[in-house]
């Protein structure tokens, strides 16, 4: 049964900071997704069924970011992942946080680093530029939003 209570969601209340850059030109659509590299519990069942739950411990996750082809985050992220390659981890290993401002969503992370550099490619229209990041350590308290 419905509450009757309209919530409110802007995706420009989204706000996400890497190493000490606000990001922005985020691409239209989906632009950030976030999730645990493993299951936080399994089960095991056993031949007499009894079942055993398992908690692990492993907290870490994945960042993936799309920008505008334009977006000037893109050269950061480069300059991170240049980093990484040099083995610079002093600047190539930055903190990460997300924030929803309208609602209760909240990650982050005090190391992230570039996995995987954007693909390059072109069209008729800007395309979009996905980064992904490793965190060996991913905070991450999904929340509602407000309500009007």
């Amino acid at each position: 049964m419905s509450s009757g209570i309209i919530r409110e969601y802007a995706p420009d209340d989204i706000v996400q900071v890497v190493g000490t850059q606000p990001v922005t030109g985020v691409h239209e659509g989906t632009f950030v997704e976030i999730e645990r590299a493993v299951d936080t519990t399994a089960l095991d069942v056993g031949s007499d069924g009894e079942v055993t739950m398992t908690i692990s411990p492993n907290q870490s996750g994945t960042i993936k970011m799309t920008l505008q082809q334009a977006s000037p985050m893109n050269d950061y992220f480069n300059t991170l992942f240049q980093a990484i390659q040099q083995k610079n981890t002093a600047v190539g290993v930055v903190p990460y946080t997300l924030k929803d401002k309208n609602g209760n969503t909240v990650v982050s992370a005090k190391q992230i680093f570039v996995q995987k550099v954007a693909k390059v490619s072109f069209g008729d229209k800007p395309e979009g530029r996905e980064w992904t990041f490793l965190a060996g350590y991913l905070d991450i308290e999904p929340g509602s939003e407000a309500s009007i």
